[in-house]
């Protein structure tokens, strides 16, 4: 794989083994300049290991890591063109602010007049213009993120690695820091590599997210590819909330497939592969691809049929609920949104739910069983 500019990070064949433990499996990907790039996946997966071989932390076993087309296979993590921010950020707490982002402009040697510049600069981009002599005790956590950033980005390194840096703050601050993070990113145009085991994050922030398990990329998308388009049964149960049920193929039509449930229901899903009857499937169908009407109701939809509700989860414009298939038993989650209202609904009630076939999709299983 040659060098390409469009590129601030390659990676080629890189893998890094424990003893007979494998944490990064032979992964070949690339990183465009600007962009912000997210690895999202399970604890153990391997992500923070790959995080940490980009930074120079660990070595890998296999495989180059390119940055900016220069191979930093063997630089130490203070000569490559890369700064981190830490999951508890790491920032002084004896210096103020304009002391902890001075930190590293000293140790490059820059002086007095060009470093207040420089840290003036960088705060008004990160919106704290003035916060110079703060102490960091006096900072809320989102001053604190956008500090640990702007000490990172005043060195305007190529990649800023993020190893998931919100996982410490509460759950408003993260929904705020989220909008925050992809603002500064644009702002400054610094590529992000951004670690995170919360799919939200990587969804709302990311141009392109690798989903990883098990030390390799299941499927390297957009957002929109990931949650639209899963290439495989683990990305679709990864990413978003889902109804995954078990199945059997009896026939396909073109795109479609006609399937049987584990418990008896046939549904009509969209497939965009050959589907050989008997085979087993997985069958998904997000909460929100599912309608809801009054029970008995006849629809224009191609799967229709009424069901019991078990819990009725109410969180305003969020809710959920939680229904059983009354004649076959599967259960379904989902989101009537401001469709249908859940004024009169309560634990018990029949409803009718109703989707079309390619409001679901239909993965080949990998485990195999008998009808």
């Amino acid at each position: 794989m040659a060098a390409n500019a469009n590129f601030d990070l390659e990676c080629e064949q890189l893998s890094k083994h424990f003893a007979d433990f494998t944490a990064v499996d032979q992964l070949n990907f690339s990183v465009e300049a600007g962009s912000f790039f997210s690895i999202l996946g399970p604890s153990g997966c391997g992500k923070t290991t790959l995080l940490r071989m980009l930074a120079g932390f660990e070595s890998p076993s296999e495989g180059e890591i390119r940055i900016h087309q220069k191979r930093v296979n063997e630089l130490a993590p203070n000569k490559r063109p890369v700064n981190m921010v830490f999951q508890h950020l790491a920032l002084f707490p004896n210096m103020n602010v304009a002391e902890n982002i001075a930190y590293g402009l000293k140790r490059r040697g820059i002086k007095g007049s060009e470093r207040a510049s420089k840290i003036k600069d960088v705060l008004e981009r990160v919106g704290l213009d003035g916060s110079q002599t703060k102490q960091i005790a006096q900072l809320s956590g989102g001053q604190k993120q956008r500090i640990a950033i702007a000490r990172s980005l005043v060195l305007e390194p190529r990649l800023l690695l993020l190893d998931e840096p919100l996982g410490a703050l509460d759950l408003k601050l993260r929904e705020k820091m989220k909008v925050e993070l992809k603002h500064l990113q644009r702002e400054f145009g610094t590529t992000f590599i951004y670690i995170t085991h919360d799919q939200s994050e990587a969804l709302v922030m990311s141009d392109k997210v690798a989903v990883m398990n098990n030390g390799r990329f299941e499927q390297l998308a957009s957002p929109q590819q990931l949650y639209y388009q899963p290439s495989s049964a683990f990305v679709a149960k990864f990413v978003g909330q889902t109804n995954a049920l078990s199945a059997v193929v009896c026939e396909q039509r073109q795109d479609v497939a006609l399937v049987k449930t584990a418990h008896g229901r046939h549904l009509i899903v969209a497939t965009s592969i050959n589907q050989s009857a008997k085979s087993t499937v997985d069958v998904f169908v997000r909460p929100e691809a599912i309608g809801i009407a009054e029970a008995g109701q006849e629809l224009k939809a191609d799967n229709q049929f009424d069901v019991k509700v078990e819990e009725c989860l109410f969180d305003g414009a969020s809710s959920t609920l939680v229904v059983r298939d009354i004649h076959h038993n599967d259960l379904y989650r989902v989101a009537p949104g401001a469709s249908f209202s859940l004024h009169n609904v309560v634990v018990g009630s029949t409803l009718r739910i109703f989707w079309d076939a390619k409001q679901a999709m239909c993965i080949h299983s990998e485990v195999s069983s008998e009808s």
